[in-house]
């Protein structure tokens, strides 16, 4: 909502004396949740995307809540004293209240960071999705509470690290005796946050293949010896290479305009092929 407050700057709550930028004194602000300009314009974001994007998730974010700015708008302050909300939280859950029934009158579904769920007090709908990002020991709790769930934790591509810690993070490997019974674990996303990187210089090879280690493990669920899974990984990367993507090179092999060849007998095994990505294995 941040680009919003150029424009309409009453949607964004008033904390100068704690807002980290004073130079822009609404843009690092959150929103306003007691100004009901706030529920009419996501309902009008609502009414006009709802058609171009049809799937039926939409991500509320509610992540990182910044309390301390609350507190400094007098305004806020003075309406949540008139409601009888007495803590942080109970403003949060008013608004994320809100949000879901907009949600709800548009046939989407709510899609939100952990905290919709683990704050004190949370009203989430029943049908949420929420995603774990604070440490993967937060998918038996969303679990155990009926709550469909999507994990992130280990997957911040911006914090960088070896491709092998992105392939060995298993959600499943985290959940608890009783398992996922329901299907509550939908699965993963990795993240990347571009505060250090920009698309012309880092951002590809930040990005990938470290996030096709992420991929291959969500998708097949099996978690295999990290030798075999370097070499597919790599060939991989070369097919990225060869498209445009300034993927990073994470073995010794020789990646050509047509050939692929492994070149370290370290990372051999039976099977391995010294050939085009593009030739399927045997």
């Amino acid at each position: 909502m941040a680009s919003w407050s150029l424009s309409h700057p009453s949607l964004l709550a008033d904390c100068p004396t704690v807002n980290p930028h004073p130079e822009w004194p609404r843009y690092y602000s959150p929103a306003d949740v007691t100004n009901p300009l706030v529920y009419e314009v996501f309902d009008a974001l609502l009414s006009e995307i709802g058609g171009i994007f049809p799937d039926p998730y939409f991500h509320v974010g509610g992540d990182e809540p910044h309390y301390d700015c609350w507190a400094a708008d007098e305004n806020i302050v003075a309406w949540a004293n008139s409601q009888g909300y007495n803590t942080d939280t109970d403003l949060y859950n008013y608004y994320q209240r809100g949000l879901g029934e907009i949600l709800k009158r548009y046939n989407k579904t709510t899609h939100g960071w952990a905290e919709i769920y683990s704050v004190e007090g949370a009203s989430v709908p029943s049908d949420a999705v929420v995603e774990v990002w604070q440490g993967n020991d937060q998918i038996t709790d969303t679990i155990s509470g009926g709550y469909k769930t999507i994990v992130s934790s280990d997957w911040y591509l911006d914090l960088g690290g070896d491709w092998t810690k992105f392939y060995a993070s298993d959600p499943a490997s985290y959940l608890g005796a009783d398992g996922d019974p329901d299907g509550l674990l939908l699965g993963g996303e990795s993240c990347m946050w571009n505060a250090a990187f920009d698309e012309r210089t880092n951002m590809d090879a930040a990005i990938w293949p470290n996030a096709a280690a992420a991929a291959e493990i969500l998708w097949t669920g099996v978690l295999e010896d990290v030798d075999k899974a370097r070499t597919r990984l790599s060939q991989q990367r070369c097919r990225m290479v060869r498209r445009g993507v300034r993927a990073a090179p994470i073995a010794e092999d020789y990646c050509g305009d047509d050939l692929y060849v492994r070149k370290s007998l370290t990372y051999y095994y039976t099977g391995d092929f010294p050939a085009s990505p593009e030739t399927p294995p045997p």
